[in-house]
């Protein structure tokens, strides 16, 4: 059980540096709909729970954030200013 709550942990930070660098919202979806299924299949077992519910709350605030098209200054992104 820990070496698979490991392996999401790996997982949410490989997921978590690729939405905030690319801030692709389709992609961070996907591994939040991921974690989450994770979440409700796995309801027995508690670090993989534990590892993967606020995985998902993290991806999630990430897409968010790419969402909105701000940057860590506040400042809006080339792309959010040029729509």
């Amino acid at each position: 059980m820990l070496i698979a709550a490991a392996g999401l942990l790996v997982g949410l930070a490989i997921a978590a540096r690729f939405a905030s660098r690319f801030r692709d919202a389709a992609c961070g979806l996907v591994i939040v709909g991921a974690y989450a299924g994770i979440v409700v299949k796995e309801p027995g077992s508690a670090p993989v729970a534990v590892a993967a519910g606020p995985g998902a709350l993290v991806v999630a605030a990430l897409v968010v954030r790419s969402l909105t098209g701000r940057d860590r200054s506040g400042a809006a992104t080339a792309a959010a200013a040029a729509a």
